[in-house]
């Protein structure tokens, strides 16, 4: 199952995470560009943090994974928050809704993790499909600056109580592989270990633009990440904002 041993931990590993901030600048966003949605689809949605942080404030949210075990945890906090939100559990790449919705989003560079400008196409063109007119879809990249020089280079070690983890990384042309290894304490002192691999893929803006004129989306902005700044050189998030016309 995709992500298994790692959607059990992943809070625990996107504790620092803050998700306000995330939320606050969606509707920051909305508020910028006048829009008023009921409906969001949250692509990529992972254990839900973001899509319920923007269920709280009203927004009939759907989330959507391709990992089960994501939105078992995910249904589960919904359920504790007694939040009404759909989770499905498909792929971005070839989703399929019942109906439109009024926005999409796209968060913590999950669109890096698609494999290629062909994939970005199809979700590009399935947003364009499932959003009502006038619409608005946001999503974030870690920038090729980032992954090429902040990521890349480096190795880390996370340690806590419960989680001791070491994260590597090897550059692939135009994709990181994160290779980490985990040691998840069971009790006393045993551990189960377990390892995974995810790869991000860099998209340049030219990609970008590419995909999104393909699919018909209109991009309205792009900004540096939590700002409505140009992005710059040494920009590490980049969040793009389109528009269905």
């Amino acid at each position: 199952m995709i992500y298994n041993d790692f959607a059990d931990i992943y809070d625990k590993l996107m504790s620092g995470v803050d998700y306000d901030l995330w939320r606050d600048y969606i509707i920051d966003i909305f508020k910028k560009y006048e829009k008023t949605p009921e409906i969001i689809l949250d692509l990529g949605c992972g254990t839900g943090n973001v899509t319920l942080a923007l269920a709280d404030r009203g927004f009939s949210m759907i989330g959507l994974d391709i990992s089960a075990r994501m939105l078992d945890i995910a249904s589960g906090k919904a359920r504790e928050r007694g939040a009404d939100v759909l989770f499905i559990n498909q792929d971005m790449r070839s989703f399929e809704l019942y109906g439109t919705v009024d926005a999409v989003i796209c968060t913590l560079d999950g669109i890096n993790y698609l494999k290629n400008v062909n994939d970005l196409q199809k979700v590009f063109s399935l947003v364009k499909l499932y959003l009502n007119d006038g619409g608005i879809f946001i999503f974030d990249i870690n920038t090729e600056h980032k992954i090429k020089n902040v990521v890349a280079p480096n190795n880390f070690v996370f340690d806590s109580e419960e989680i001791f983890y070491t994260w590597q990384n090897e550059l692939r042309g135009d994709k990181c592989d994160y290779i980490l290894d985990f040691f998840v304490r069971e009790g006393g002192d045993k551990y189960a270990r377990f390892s995974e691999i995810h790869t991000q893929k860099i998209f340049t803006n030219s990609d970008i633009k590419t995909a999104a004129g393909k699919s018909g989306l209109t991009l309205i902005d792009s900004f540096d990440e939590f700002t409505f700044d140009a992005p710059k050189p040494d920009s590490e998030r980049v969040f793009y904002v389109f528009i269905k016309l």
